[in-house]
């Protein structure tokens, strides 16, 4: 299939180091095949300048945040690229626990992140105590983040009213979207497990996806309310997709650091290499690059240039294996600044981004100049033209 895919533009902002940048972005997208083919689709890719949210997913609790369904193209720098992948989990017959792989490879690249996905179930009071319910056995499950740990604990916010909080959100009418509760899990409000009263235990539901290698149900579950500042010290969510622009640690890097009982960043960020220790000391613009990575923070950590090869078990249409061989072609582009002579700027991919159910890739690539100039005038991009064709490798 071929046709017009690609979508382009030109934007300005400021490199890490404070100089000014001009950054020409190419989006293209692709139809995947069962063999882990693309192939171009028919029609105009855009560029969205925008985020576009998931919203009204059937939450029982009194927070209903939304999800991040695509964010925002339009970012001129990134460190590294954002590796997404959206779908469903699908087992020929129902199941009550299913396995979820993802490798990506290439040269120089291996990125792995194994996952066990389980039916609905609650804690439960035992003979001895608290424990969990047998697995709801299921045919599909989706991968979201309101499958993960995480959260809003409903009884903590009615014990404990923010007072303030609620006179500001009746004053805003009830059209508006309660994202966020004073006793909502920073990292994922939007999921399920997160506990800070204790006598909330019994009934809980517990999150369906975890990360296989820290899963959840070996937790001690008279022991997993704790405070709310102790909320850094929660286990991470697990998942493939967007993270939201106020969670955790995506909030951090425009100044958003919610209070942690020693007043410390996460051990769990840090050792990342997320944030640094001492980040809120560090002014917004050392930070607001990072701020732009919106994939989980386990999967955008690493430069694909095009070319790997990536497999996710089960998320296929039948619950075969989803297979994409990212296309090695990319854009050659040319732009000439303020008409000095036209000259060639390298790309880097910034975005892979896979949606499994509607077998699609998309990918954003960004070839971005020094501007040689702090002010740019009113009239700069028609003073600024560039051009694209595309080559390979």
């Amino acid at each position: 299939m071929t046709g017009a895919a690609d979508s382009h533009a030109i934007a300005t902002g400021k490199e890490p180091a404070g100089g000014r940048i001009l950054s020409v972005l190419v989006g293209r997208t692709y139809e995947l095949d069962l063999r882990g083919g693309a192939d171009l689709c028919d029609g105009a890719f855009h560029l969205r300048d925008e985020p576009a949210y998931l919203e009204d997913l059937p939450y029982p609790g009194r927070i209903r945040p939304s999800l991040l369904r695509r964010d925002s193209d339009g970012f001129t720098f990134r460190y590294c690229t954002d590796l997404v992948v959206q779908g469903t989990v699908r087992a020929p017959r129902a199941v009550r626990s299913a396995d979820v792989k993802l490798t990506c490879s290439g040269p120089d690249l291996d990125i792995r992140s194994d996952l066990v996905v389980t039916g609905d179930r609650r804690v439960e009071r035992g003979r001895t105590g608290a424990r969990l319910s047998e697995a709801v056995p299921f045919e599909e499950m989706p991968l979201r983040y309101d499958k993960a740990y995480g959260g809003s604990d409903d009884l903590a916010e009615e014990r404990h009213p923010d007072l303030l909080r609620a006179e500001v959100m009746a004053a805003l009418g009830g059209a508006v979207s309660d994202e966020m509760g004073t006793y909502s899990y920073p990292r994922n409000p939007a999921g399920k497990g997160f506990l800070v009263e204790p006598d909330g235990l019994i009934g809980l539901a517990w999150p369906n996806v975890e990360f296989a290698d820290a899963p959840l149900s070996t937790v001690d579950l008279e022991r997993l309310a704790q405070p709310l500042e102790r909320w850094g010290e929660r286990p991470y969510p697990a998942g493939f997709d967007w993270l939201p622009h106020d969670w955790f640690p995506r909030s951090a890097f425009c100044g958003l650091l919610p209070d942690t009982h020693d007043g410390r960043m996460p051990e769990a960020e840090v050792q990342l290499g997320l944030l640094r220790a001492d980040e809120g000391r560090y002014p917004l613009d050392d930070r607001i690059h990072r701020f732009a990575q919106g994939a989980h923070p386990f999967l955008c950590r690493h430069r694909l240039r095009g070319g790997e090869r990536l497999r996710v078990t089960s998320l296929g249409p039948d619950g075969q294996d989803l297979v994409v061989t990212v296309p090695g072609h990319r854009p050659r582009v040319h732009l000439s600044l303020f008409g000095a002579t036209e000259r060639e700027v390298d790309p880097v991919l910034d975005r892979v981004f896979v949606e499994g159910d509607a077998r699609r890739l998309t990918l954003l690539w960004r070839a971005t100049a020094a501007a040689g100039r702090e002010h740019l005038p009113p009239d700069w991009e028609t003073r600024c033209p560039y051009r694209i064709n595309w080559g390979h490798g």
